[in-house]
């Protein structure tokens, strides 16, 4: 029988069994007054979630712990709907990056912050099916989680399904983009008051964020300025990220890259400002 690990919450744990290797469980009550070590019975209605890297598994823990299952569950909704829609198996990373998205997506939605996602007529033009999961997306998060997100987020979750179920693009020279993201992920964090723990989910969404802003810059492809002025709105709340992530487009242009748009420095102001509120302090 499966051992528990860590207790996440009430229902959802950590835990080892020869069968699935180390794994979360999500079951309704599993984890009540329950502690590490103890064994438990799985039922029917147990989902079990594994990955490939025994550190994804540890993140992803990290994240429920931080939220409520119902994250978890909505994910898991909508990649079984995608992987029937599509045929194939997604990259399993994908439980991660979904499930941490549609919980800043809520936060943000709840706080009134607008992202807009400059691709959102592409991928609804080009990636018929990726969209209709991501509609489909929206309904289940209505359904589980009491929030309806605008028709955007369907576009965000389409571009997550298409980020797993395809291999990374080819067409950036990768040695310089690692050292890219190296020297700006040294830049913002070398800033920052508190000290950083690289081995967080925040840190790594962090990090993964930049690897997308770098790959956009180098392949020549940022985002365009919109009319939401999203460096303003958040550069208001968060003056300090502001000023950390205008040093990244000072040290990008003297690099001899592309303009940096106001719209990408947005996004960059709000990846720094949780990097910054999630510090140990």
């Amino acid at each position: 029988m499966p051992r528990i690990i860590k207790v996440l919450n009430s229902s959802v744990v950590l835990a080892s069994d020869e069968r699935f290797g180390e794994a979360i469980v999500l079951q309704k009550g599993i984890g009540y007054g329950r502690k590490a070590g103890e064994e438990v019975v799985l039922d029917d209605s147990a989902k079990v979630f594994t990955q490939k890297q025994r550190s994804e598994t540890q993140k992803l823990a990290d994240l429920l712990g931080e939220i409520e299952p119902a994250y978890l569950e909505a994910t898991d909704l909508i990649l079984e709907y995608a992987q029937i829609m599509l045929g194939e198996k997604l990259n399993p990373h994908i439980y991660l990056a979904l499930t941490d998205h549609l919980h800043f997506a809520v936060q943000r939605h709840r706080e009134n912050i607008i992202l807009s996602n400059r691709l959102f007529l592409e991928i609804k033009t080009f990636y018929p099916r990726e969209f209709r999961i991501g509609q489909y997306g929206l309904k289940v998060v209505k359904s589980l989680l009491k929030v309806e997100l605008p028709e955007e987020e369907a576009a965000n979750i389409a571009f997550h399904i298409i980020n797993a179920s395809q291999a990374h693009d080819s067409d950036v020279d990768q040695i310089r983009a690692g050292r890219l993201v190296r020297n700006l992920v040294k830049i913002i964090t070398l800033q920052i008051p508190g000290q950083t723990a690289e081995d967080s989910i925040h840190y790594s969404r962090f990090v993964s964020h930049v690897q997308f802003f770098v790959e956009r810059y180098l392949k020549n492809a940022m985002l365009s300025d919109s009319e939401g002025h999203l460096f303003e709105q958040v550069g208001k709340r968060n003056p300090k990220a502001a000023e950390i992530a205008d040093r990244v487009r000072l040290y990008l242009e003297k690099d001899g890259g592309p303009e940096i748009p106001e719209e990408e420095i947005g996004y960059l102001t709000v990846h720094i400002a949780r990097l910054m509120n999630n510090q140990i302090r």
